[in-house]
């Protein structure tokens, strides 16, 4: 009867072990997704036995890195680059890239522009989750996920301080997130530039720094018009916006 009463005890006293290693684990997995997310990243991969953006680059460059070298090269800076701007113009359907580095006095300089292959929606800034929009503004590049499914991905922070902002300001509940540029032709809201284009991308932006690369999402080419076109079915701030974008891309292109 000792005996039994023992095993009892011992079975009771390893449900309860397990469960509190189980909730620690849970606990610890919430605690490091929360508040350190660039520990949880490299964690995540290791336990999925998926590929970190460093090594898929390290597998690229062989091929990609001496294009983006010479591009550099013949622009009058080193590589990488010591800032990027990827500017996606909607209407004319490609996305510019312009560095600045040691070599050139500081200047912006236009290296390379691809083909946008795939987008959604029409002129005009984003407003909901759902619409299917690409959005209008100036973002930062987030993240650099090498598991994609469309090939490779750059997360963008959409929606940014003024997207926030003009929601709030408009009543709506919702602006939508998750926009990306990225691999593949087919997209629903982000900017699909194909799996060859986005392999470079990807490994210029992880060379010269996600944190100094800036994203510039216009309609059209702003600094080409004197008069800047409006939508008729976009909101009132969209001039607003519009304006900003026009200033912005001027600092690029220098015109």
């Amino acid at each position: 009867m000792r005996d039994q009463k023992a095993i009892v005890r011992f079975r009771a006293q390893k449900r309860v072990y397990f469960f509190a290693g189980a909730l620690g684990i849970v606990l610890a997995v919430f605690v490091i997704k929360t508040w350190a997310p660039s520990v949880w990243g490299p964690i995540r991969l290791f336990l999925l036995g998926l590929p970190s953006a460093g090594e898929v680059v390290r597998d690229l460059a062989p091929e990609v890195r001496p294009e983006l070298e010479s591009i550099c090269r013949k622009s009058g800076i080193s590589y990488p680059p010591s800032e990027l701007a990827l500017i996606a113009l909607k209407k004319e359907k490609v996305l510019e890239v312009w560095g600045r580095g040691e070599g050139n006095g500081g200047q912006w300089k236009h290296l390379v522009q691809y083909r946008i292959l795939g987008s959604s929606g029409r002129p005009g800034p984003k407003l909901r989750e759902g619409d299917m929009q690409v959005p209008e503004g100036r973002y930062s590049v987030t993240s650099l996920n090498p598991n994609s499914n469309f090939h490779l991905s750059m997360k963008l922070d959409y929606p940014n301080r003024f997207d926030r902002k003009m929601a709030q300001q408009d009543g709506r509940q919702d602006p939508g997130n998750n926009i990306f540029i990225h691999g593949s032709d087919v997209s629903v809201g982000c900017l699909a530039m194909g799996n060859d284009s986005i392999e470079k991308l990807f490994v210029l932006v992880y060379d010269t720094g996600a944190e100094d690369t800036d994203v510039i999402i216009a309609p059209y080419d702003l600094t080409g018009s004197e008069k800047i076109h409006v939508p008729g079915s976009a909101p009132q701030w969209t001039h607003q916006l519009y304006e900003k974008l026009h200033r912005d891309l001027e600092a690029y292109k220098g015109r």
